[in-house]
């Protein structure tokens, strides 16, 4: 990024780039990509077993979701 700044860290299995413009707050723009990528693995992930999605399949299907298991469900 020309004449910005940017972060990269590993999230989900993968490298993920956070990017900034000049005068942009890029640690706080990192603080709010890791609460969200938090919230994701904690609903979605198929390798964690506390995650929602685990829950849901030891549930057999018979369990009410949150809004972020739903929504990657939809997508």
């Amino acid at each position: 990024m020309t004449g910005g700044a940017s972060i990269s860290f590993r999230a989900l299995g993968t490298t993920a780039i956070v990017c900034a413009a000049p005068g942009r707050a890029l640690h706080e723009a990192h603080a709010v990509v890791l609460r969200e990528l938090d919230e994701i693995d904690r609903a979605c992930s198929r390798f964690r077993s506390d995650s929602e999605l685990s829950r849901l399949n030891r549930a057999g299907g018979t369990q009410v979701v949150g809004e972020r298991l739903c929504e990657a469900i939809a997508v």
